[in-house]
């Protein structure tokens, strides 16, 4: 089951909280307390503090309770592992910021359904499953790349070693290149700048890559 823990904050906020989540996700994941190492992280952030938040969606061993409400029942709440769920509300209470644990597969259905009822496709016809696949794999892409510069790993000279990186990554872990599937390619691309704090600039560091463009924007945003 899919659980999505969401942190109501500021730009500044979230990034502190990033600092923190990126380095416990991936020790949920050696504990196994991810199943198949799923797990999202995302700003969510246009300035307005009531409805920002910094969301991360990780797959739990968990049974969904039945009904519509998206918020999590106190049984569903009771499944989530105690270590992720005592740190993560510990990490909310200490920077007094609101936190709401929802269940992400009724959100992602819920969702699915407003879209068609106006005629849209919801993430291109994606199943569940398939659009935490992409949104997993982003996530981990991108703390792959920013442990790779917090390290001072030499591997990025300039933005073509961290454009071919990403078209390299993108294509070992969903079998997908810029073509022939555009929707599904982009999409990854854009999971992958959200982790990395520089969503929005798609386009701007594929055209600018032969500088350092993408490179000093997450020195800048992510690793200051």
């Amino acid at each position: 089951m899919y659980v999505s823990f969401r942190m109501y904050s500021d730009a500044q906020m979230q990034l502190r909280l990033h600092k923190k989540l990126r380095i416990k996700i991936p020790e949920w994941e050696k504990q196994c307390l991810i199943r198949d190492c799923e797990a999202e992280l995302t700003y969510h952030h246009k300035g307005n503090i009531e409805s920002d938040f910094l969301q991360s969606v990780l797959n739990l061993d968990m049974t969904s309770s039945e009904g519509e409400n998206l918020d999590l029942s106190p049984t569903e709440d009771n499944q989530i592992p105690k270590e992720i769920n005592e740190y993560i509300e510990n990490l909310c209470k200490e920077n007094q910021i609101r936190l709401r644990k929802l269940n992400h597969d009724k959100e992602m259905n819920d969702a699915r359904m407003k879209e068609k009822a106006k005629g849209n496709k919801y993430y291109y016809d994606l199943s569940n499953k398939e659009i935490m696949r992409v949104c997993s794999s982003g996530t981990r892409i991108a703390l792959g790349i920013l442990s790779i510069m917090q390290e001072n790993r030499v591997l990025f000279e300039n933005d073509v070693d961290l454009k071919k990186y990403i078209l390299d990554q993108i294509t070992q872990k969903l079998g997908v290149g810029f073509e022939p599937d555009k929707d599904k390619f982009w999409f990854a691309l854009h999971e992958i700048l959200n982790t990395l704090g520089i969503w929005g600039y798609e386009e701007q560091i594929f055209a600018k890559s032969g500088n350092n463009y993408g490179l000093e924007l997450i020195k800048n945003r992510s690793l200051s």
